[in-house]
């Protein structure tokens, strides 16, 4: 993501997106990234890993700027996460949609806490399928989950110093 030193190209674009269409957002970033750099006002560049699992800068807002909060909650996701993919798993294995919804929907919840977004976005498609009673594609998706966790574990063991 380019972020500009008094805000972010995104918070200064995209209130045109209501308006006018995501070409013409694209159009205004390179125009605003041009000004930028022709200004000799460079653009600071702030790169995040694909895989990093979580968006620390958003979770650490989420935990009111507090570092120790997000330590902490670093160190106790992992195990809150698998704990609800053994129930979510079981509650598949049992064929039980009610039991696969709301562990799906409690891990949702934990993911959020830490701004895993693309994890949340998993667990959430595990629970719309649960409610649909679609349990059929759920194995594939929990799989799918699985990975995302894994990559996620290992990003906040390293926030909370493990």
């Amino acid at each position: 993501m380019v972020r500009l030193e008094s805000g972010s190209l995104v918070e200064v674009a995209e209130p045109l997106t209501t308006w006018v269409g995501v070409g013409v957002l694209f159009v205004t970033g390179l125009a605003l990234l041009l000004w930028r750099l022709l200004s000799n006002r460079p653009a600071k560049i702030e790169v995040k890993s694909v895989r990093s699992g979580f968006d620390s800068v958003e979770a650490l807002e989420l935990c009111g700027g507090d570092e120790a909060l997000l330590k902490e909650v670093a160190c106790a996701l992992p195990a809150e996460c698998w704990s609800q993919v053994e129930v979510l798993r079981a509650g598949l294995r049992s064929g039980s949609a009610s039991t696969a919804r709301a562990a799906a929907h409690r891990l949702k919840g934990s993911l959020l806490a830490v701004s895993a977004r693309r994890s949340a976005e998993l667990a959430a498609t595990l629970e719309r399928r649960a409610i649909a009673e679609e349990l059929g594609e759920m194995p594939l998706l929990l799989q799918a989950l699985e990975e995302e966790l894994h990559h996620l574990e290992r990003a906040l063991a390293r926030v909370g110093g493990r």
